[in-house]
Formats: structure tokens, C-alpha cells, sequence
């Protein structure tokens, strides 16, 4: 694999370590330690995907295709200011407007480089080096919770979020490496200016079905990064290290079925990228159900590993499926459009639940979002008329 392919997925590691490391704790964080009640937690959270949303398409067409890699660097920077505002923050509203500047990085920097992680690989390792970018980016979703849990053990909240902000210096390091390594490559890729019909192009089926099978299941990783925490330590009274560990387990399961996805042809060829489709909606849908519902914590584990399996198939599964219906020239323009749906879910998610609680329990506005799951089936069915493995 080619070294600026490497880079690329050296900065997805250490920037979703840095990211990942408070994400699990951040509800317990708002709650325990600044003060917020149980709905404000789901609505700040939800802040990150607001901005994400509102800023992903509009970005794409904006950024010139010569600019990205610089744009990328920004984007780094932003998300280790916003790590430190977590730290620095008083009260939630402070925190809240942090929360909003991390919601732009995370616009800028996970679109960018999913976009890269085509754009800079030949035309026949488009797929694996998707897959490669997904894995490593999984790989930093566990590593970040178990640093955080061993972390925690030595020091507080508050310092861990200053700690997160230091490894994302990391990252912006290596993301200038890799600026300076695709330089050559980069000049020898022939861009097209976006015009008003590639929008109208990305927003039509059937290009937009991996998109919307993304959306469905983003609504329970929305519901599941806001609440989870919370149902843990109120339901089953667990500390802050074990929802750590916990969190750091879900994403060890993703990184399993990533390296699983990338190293053992049998998943892709014989079973098929469809049926890995149906499964992975079928299995969260269950999943969400035992997280929400699950009487004891041995049924809430379950349903986050099976959550987590879903998890580590259906992103590099629709990532890739998107990008190989999508011109090169498109991508940047396509992959906003596509994580965009992952925003709106993850909004959609958490703030549904909140809306929830003020009707219901925490476990059955939890169970509610395996609803969109299994309404993901019908994209996926659609799809399997479409795509051609």
C-alpha cells in the first residue's frame, strides 16, 4: 500500500483517538460535572451533528478539489481547540458552544479524508483502500475509549478532555506529512469544477440508497452515544472506567469485522455486500432492543456487541458502494452528502430520545430506535436491484 495511503490512515487513527477517548464519558461528563439535566445531555450532543449537517454539502462545493489537504490541516486544528474548550468549559452552555466548533471539524476532517481515501488510491484499489481508511479509523474508536480507561484511573474528567486535545496535536502533524507527500500524486489527478447538476446528480437514485441505509442506522449510534452512558451508570449503577471499557469493547468488535472485511475475501465474495447488509440491519435492530429493554446488564452488553457488529460492516459497506457509483471529481461533493445523512441520524437519534423522555423511560425511548433499522431494510432491498457485486 502506498506510504500517503498510510499517512492517511496514521491521521484517521490519531485524530479519532483523541476524539474517542472522552466521547463515551462526555454524557456522564455533562451530567456529573457541569450540571446538565438528562434531556440537555441528548441535546448538547446533538449539537456536534447539527453543525456537521449544516456544514458538510455546503463545504464540499465551496472547498476547490487543490485546496483540500490544506483545508484538512484547519480542520485538525479545529478539532484540538474544541478538545481543549471541553476542558475549559464552566457550565453546559459553554461546553455547548465547543460542542458546536467540534461539530465543523468534524464536518471538514471526516469528509475530506474518507474523500482521500479514493481520490489518492489507484482506480482498482479504490475498495481497499476504503477499507483500509475505516479500519484504521475503527481502530482508533476502541484505542481511544481503553486509553481513556486507563487514564481515568489516574486522573479526572476535566483532564482527560485537556489530555484528548494533546493527541490531536498528533494528528495535525502527520496530516502535515501527508500534505507534503501527495503533493506530486495530487497535481496528476484531473478535477472538474462542480456544477449545479452534479448536485442534483448525488441527491437522485439509485446513488443516494448507500446514503440512506447510512441514515437508518446512524439514528441508533445517535441514540446509543447519548443515552447508552446514561442507561449504564442509572440503570446499572456502573462507574465511569467500566462505561469506558464498555464503549471500548463496542469499538474493538468494529475494528474486528473491519480487519475481518479487509483480510478474508470469503465476506465480500461469498456472501456478498448485500447480505452483509441485511445482517448487520437485522443484528442492531435486536441489538438496540436489548440495549433499551435488557433487564439486566448481561442483555445490555448484547446488544452492543451486536450493535457494534452492524457498526463495523455497514460504514466501509456503503462507503464503498457510494463512492464506486460516484466520478472521482465528485467524491469530495458525494462523501458530504453521504456523512451528512450520518449527522441528521446521529441528531435525529439522540434528540428523539430526549423528546421521548419526557413521555417514557430511558429503556423504551432507547428501544425505539431500532425502529429506523428495520425500516433500513426496504433501502436495502431496493438496492439489491441496483448494485451489481
Amino acid at each position: 500500500m502506498a506510504a500517503r495511503t498510510r499517512l492517511l490512515d496514521a491521521t484517521s487513527f490519531f485524530l479519532t483517538i483523541s476524539v474517542f477517548m472522552t466521547q463515551p464519558i462526555i454524557p456522564v461528563y455533562l451530567y456529573q460535572v457541569l450540571g446538565a439535566s438528562e434531556q440537555e445531555v441528548g441535546v448538547i450532543i446533538a449539537l456536534m451533528s447539527v453543525t456537521a449537517a449544516l456544514l458538510r454539502a455546503p463545504s464540499s462545493i465551496w472547498i476547490k478539489n487543490e485546496y483540500i489537504l490544506r483545508v484538512l490541516i484547519f480542520g485538525l486544528c479545529l478539532n484540538t481547540f474544541s478538545l481543549l474548550g471541553y476542558g475549559i468549559s464552566w457550565d453546559p452552555l459553554i461546553f455547548s458552544i465547543f460542542r458546536t466548533t467540534h461539530g465543523a471539524a468534524i464536518a471538514l476532517n471526516y469528509t475530506l479524508m474518507l474523500s482521500l481515501s479514493s481520490m489518492i488510491a489507484r482506480s482498482d484499489q479504490v475498495e481497499t483502500s476504503i477499507t483500509s481508511y475505516t479500519m484504521f479509523l475503527a481502530m482508533g474508536l476502541w484505542t481511544g475509549p481503553a486509553l481513556g480507561t486507563f487514564l481515568r484511573s489516574f486522573v479526572g474528567l476535566r483532564a482527560l478532555m485537556f489530555i484528548s486535545s494533546l493527541i490531536g496535536l498528533i494528528s495535525i502533524l502527520i496530516g502535515v506529512f501527508l500534505m507534503k507527500k501527495v503533493h506530486g500524486f495530487w497535481t496528476k489527478i484531473c478535477f472538474s469544477k462542480i456544477m449545479r447538476r452534479d448536485l442534483s446528480a448525488s441527491l437522485k437514485m439509485p446513488a443516494l440508497l448507500p446514503t440512506l441505509i447510512y441514515l437508518c442506522f446512524s439514528f441508533l449510534i445517535g441514540a446509543v452515544t447519548a443515552y447508552a452512558p446514561l442507561r449504564a451508570k442509572l440503570g446499572f449503577g456502573l462507574e465511569d472506567q467500566l462505561i469506558i471499557l464498555l464503549f471500548t469493547m463496542y469499538y474493538f468488535i468494529v475494528f474486528s469485522m473491519r480487519v475481518i472485511l479487509l483480510r478474508i475475501e470469503f465476506f465480500r465474495k461469498r456472501i456478498g455486500a448485500v447480505k452483509l447488509l441485511y445482517i448487520s440491519l437485522f443484528s442492531s435492530g435486536f441489538g438496540a432492543l436489548l440495549i433499551g429493554l435488557g433487564p439486566r446488564l448481561e442483555f445490555f452488553i448484547s446488544g452492543l456487541c451486536l450493535a457494534s457488529f452492524a457498526h463495523g460492516f455497514i460504514f466501509p459497506l456503503t462507503a464503498s458502494m457510494a463512492a464506486q457509483m460516484t466520478p472521482i471529481h465528485l467524491r469530495v461533493l458525494s462523501n458530504s452528502v453521504y456523512l451528512t445523512a450520518f449527522d441528521i441520524g446521529n441528531l435525529l437519534g439522540s434528540v428523539t430520545v430526549a423528546v421521548m423522555l419526557g413521555f417514557f423511560s430511558l429503556p423504551i425511548s432507547l428501544a425505539a430506535a431500532a425502529i429506523p433499522l428495520f425500516l433500513g431494510l426496504i433501502a436495502v432491498r431496493k438496492l439489491s436491484r441496483v448494485y451489481v457485486e
